[in-house]
Order: structure tokens, then sequence, then C-alpha cells
């Protein structure tokens, strides 16, 4: 499936292969030189080639999809000591998803570095999703926020965000989740005389205590209704689930909670 260096030879060869084995259209591009090279859409799958003497750090931009769906294979053909690497621009363009919570990731760096390496791409009308690979992907499943004077609203595009306040009564909202199960977990990042509360939409999203014997919530009932949620400190964690209906909490540093 994958054009790798050893398995497939450059030249007439590789094209009567290509043909014999009735694979989908490939082409090839050479990424070399200080621009960033832009991969077509053209073929299904884009062999990432290197000259051998220009050097590591070789970028490669990615145009948007045509469709939702559409698929592209990305594999590398380097020679020497080259490295290829998505440019910023592709960055932008390229999404993980965390199999686990269903998430979506952000890359900050994707290396091919030896031949053979490959990455599976799927459209998904804003985002090149990453669906298989096998070379180097540095991502992360955290995000930050920052609290005011007026109210935000925390995404749910990362499992884990982290709340920045110097504000005292910082307010925060938090949407509806989107499948059974689902997590999100706060840690707190607050500078001077900063704070951070639950908005009162979002007290009303959180389910009453010990549903699922939740660590972190001793001396509390598990029919206690939740008054209200603060954060003063660095450090300070909010694990949630949610139910369906509503956020149940798994977890919640001393203090963090409060009951009516």
């Amino acid at each position: 499936m994958f054009a790798m260096k050893s398995a497939v030879p450059h030249g007439r060869s590789r094209e009567a292969l290509r043909k014999n084995l009735k694979l989908a259209p490939v082409n090839d591009v050479l990424v070399t030189g200080s621009s960033a090279v832009t991969v077509t859409l053209e073929a299904y799958q884009t062999v990432l080639t290197t000259d051998g003497v220009t050097g590591a750090g070789q970028q490669f931009n990615l145009p948007d999809g045509e469709y939702v769906g559409q698929k592209k294979l990305l594999t590398s053909d380097v020679s020497g000591s080259d490295t290829i690497v998505a440019s910023a621009a592709a960055l932008a363009k390229l999404e993980t998803i965390q199999d686990a919570n269903r998430l979506t990731n952000v890359i900050s760096a994707m290396t091919f570095s030896t031949d053979g390496k490959f990455a599976l791409l799927e459209w998904n009308g804003s985002k090149w999703v990453v669906v298989h690979y096998s070379c180097t992907i540095t991502s992360t499943f955290i995000d930050t926020l920052q609290c005011g004077a007026s109210p935000v609203t925390a995404t749910l595009a990362r499992l884990q965000t982290t709340l920045l306040s110097s504000v005292a009564g910082a307010e925060l909202q938090i949407p509806d989740g989107e499948f059974i199960g689902q997590r999100k977990v706060f840690v707190a990042d607050v500078t001077g005389s900063g704070t951070i509360v639950a908005h009162s939409t979002m007290v009303a999203k959180l389910s009453s205590l010990g549903l699922f014997g939740a660590s972190g919530l001793t001396g509390y009932s598990s029919n206690d209704v939740v008054g209200g949620i603060t954060f003063d400190a660095d450090g300070e964690r909010l694990v949630l689930e949610w139910t369906g209906a509503k956020w149940d909490i798994q977890f919640a540093s001393s203090g963090v909670v409060s009951v009516s």
C-alpha cells in the first residue's frame, strides 16, 4: 500500500509495479530548499522525497481538502541526513483523535526522518485528521482559557483545560457533553487575588455528588446538591463526566466544591 524505498524502486520499474498492483494514483514531491513545498491532491498518495544534501527540516504545506471524507496518504523517501517536517501552515490544518475520549489533539510537529514512514489523513471539512501514522507526531490534549471580568465558556475539544485568572470571581461556563462518558478536566492557574467560580448555568448542569463513588469528595453525602465551584489556588483540579443529562463530579481538589 505504501511506497517504501526498500520495496519500490525509482523510475520505470516503480511505475510498472504500481500499474501491476493497480494501486491508487501516486505522485512524488521533492521537498528541498528554503521554501515549503505544497502537496497536491491530484493523487491519493504523495511520496515526499529529498535530495540527500539539503539537510534536516525540509518543509511541506497542505492544501484544504476538497470534500468531507477525502483521504490523503503521505509517505517518505528520504536520503542522507535529510528530514521532512510539516510547516507551521500545515500544522494549523492538522489534528489527531484521542481514541479514549474521542477528543481532538493539537499537533505541534510532524516529522518524517527515515524511509517508509507514513501519515494517512482524512479531511473533516475544516482540518486534516491523522487517522494512522508511523512518522513522528507531537501533540497535546490540553488547552488554556483566560477567565476575566465576563463569563467565558470552556470548549470540549480538548480533554483538559487550564484556567487562567488574575481577577477575583471570574466566571466559568460549560456546554452540555457530546456523548455519555465524555470527560472534562479543569486545572487552575491563578495569580494574585485571582479566583474562578462556576457560573450559575454551569452549577445547574452538575449532578448531585457521589453517584459513582468519586474520589476526592470525602465528607459529602451522595444526595448533596452542588451549590458552587471555586478555584482559588494553583493546581486545583475538577474532573467531570457527562451522564447524558448532567456533568457528574468524578474528582475535586479539597475546597473546590461547595454544597447547598
